[in-house]
């Protein structure tokens, strides 16, 4: 085929395909209408977050999570709030399945790490913000926080 040809046979099959409905999902994608419902719930409860409404925007990123249980910024924002309403247990949860579903993502990283320093564990704390750093996740704010958990487990170690 001449490359004129095949511009016109890979249109006309996009087109079909598009007619048909038959668009295949890569790994992790959602069908449209269950990813607009998830962006709904995600944004009502990023609206409630930023109003102060933590205990509902709790509930609408749990109905977010419910939609999509392999978004990892949901679990995020959901170990933010727990942390932030002392339900420490919940935090920590939801701080690891954020790590889980994206270990490479610096901040939910540090917001495990966060978990782990109001829950006095400074030693699990600082070892993952050293292998933050080490593994060149480097930012201002891990180097200070790096340095205020090894200041951390040395004044609790020393008592």
């Amino acid at each position: 085929f001449p490359s004129h040809d095949i511009l016109l046979l890979s249109g006309a099959i996009f087109i079909c395909s598009l007619a048909f409905g038959q668009k295949k999902l890569g790994k992790g994608e959602l069908p449209e209408h269950i990813r607009l419902e998830f962006e709904k719930e995600f944004f009502k409860a990023a609206k409630e977050k930023m109003l102060g409404d933590y205990p509902e925007a709790i509930e609408d990123f749990k109905k977010a999570a419910e939609i999509n249980p392999n978004d990892a910024n949901t679990q995020f924002q959901l170990s933010q709030l727990y942390l932030a309403t002392k339900k420490i247990k919940e935090a920590e949860d939801a701080a690891h399945k954020a790590v889980e579903l994206d270990n490479k993502n610096f901040w939910y990283k540090t917001q495990l790490a966060e978990v782990y320093k109001n829950q006095k564990r400074f030693t699990e704390a600082a070892k993952l913000n050293v292998l933050i750093y080490e593994t060149g996740e480097q930012n201002p704010q891990n180097l200070y926080c790096l340095i205020q958990d090894r200041k951390s487990t040395r004044l609790n170690s020393s008592h």
